[in-house]
């Protein structure tokens, strides 16, 4: 295993060195210089074109325009640079992988595996890069649009825009808010000790449906309040606006019918305690929340708004 790790490693490094260009001191000398008037510079001044006359105070200090060739020339430097970058990367782990492979250790063989998967990912991310490009802009349709890409804001007729721009935004959209929601309900399971499964599903259902229908209405799960010399846990306490009416949500477990007299007896007894202090309780069993949470959370802002 330990050799096989150091050959894949050795051919990682055989990938890495075929984007290394053959005229090293490019990098070393004019590419620093070069890359920072690129990124000084202006875009425009890229496509050569004669510069509008301007006073010599208008110039002064800014930096002179840069050729086709010359940004080509800072592009193969930067690839240049990044070669030499992950070579340097590649030839330290490969050492490690070396002189792990003198240790007959579980530590060792799981060190050498994993710096094995580093490069082995790191080589099937290059040719996946290259795949997309080749897709993306191997054509001559694609050329133009890579083109209207790089320099749209300078040649507007070149702004191409296609059904595969929409879809690409929209899914950039969809997991931006998809991340959004999930963050905000993880951030309630934890800082509010949400454990049980009935009460995040429903959680979960009823941010959706604020986010398609909005409300007014608030929830805070895991409420606790006193009530006949004793402390009680809410599941979910939902207030309007004024906080006048209060309900309370409980999530049962179990079905009615599976628990004992005794649960039932004390199920009671809280909820008389709970409606004593103003709350009216609506209770939905964990059959009804896991088969159609949307309706039980559809029927707690009905009965507010009725109440209302």
């Amino acid at each position: 295993m330990r050799r096989q790790a150091t050959r894949g490693v050795e051919r990682c490094r055989l990938v890495v060195a075929a984007m290394r260009c053959e005229n090293a001191e490019l990098a070393g000398g004019m590419g620093v210089a070069m890359q920072a008037k690129c990124l000084n510079g202006r875009r425009h001044e890229l496509l050569t074109a004669r510069p509008p006359e301007t006073s010599a105070d208008d110039t002064e200090g800014d930096p002179p325009a840069l050729s086709h060739s010359q940004v080509t020339e800072i592009s193969r430097a930067a690839i240049q640079a990044l070669a030499r970058i992950l070579l340097s990367e590649l030839d330290r782990d490969l050492e490690e992988i070396r002189g792990l492979e003198t240790l007959e250790t579980g530590e060792s063989e799981l060190r050498c595996m994993m710096l094995r998967a580093r490069w082995m990912k790191r080589q099937e991310l290059f040719h996946d890069s290259t795949k997309i490009y080749k897709a993306r802009y191997g054509s001559e349709y694609g050329e133009l649009k890579l083109i209207g890409e790089v320099f749209g804001d300078q040649l507007p007729f070149l702004r191409i825009v296609d059904k595969s721009d929409v879809v690409r935004r929209m899914a950039n959209i969809k997991a931006t808010l998809g991340k959004r929601f999930e963050t905000k309900i993880r951030t309630s399971v934890r800082d509010k000790g949400i454990k049980s499964p009935i009460e995040q599903i429903f959680l979960m259902e009823w941010e959706h449906y604020n986010l398609e229908r909005p409300s007014s209405l608030t929830i805070e799960p895991q409420h606790q309040l006193q009530a006949d010399g004793r402390t009680y846990r809410l599941d979910f306490m939902v207030l309007n606006p004024d906080r006048r009416l209060r309900v309370g949500i409980e999530l049962d477990g179990h079905d009615f019918h599976e628990k004992t007299y005794d649960q039932v007896r004390r199920d009671k007894q809280r909820e008389w305690a709970i409606v004593r202090q103003g709350i009216t309780v609506l209770r939905f069993s964990g059959s009804e929340v896991v088969r159609n949470a949307r309706k039980c959370v559809a029927e707690v802002i009905t009965f507010l708004n009725e109440a209302a």
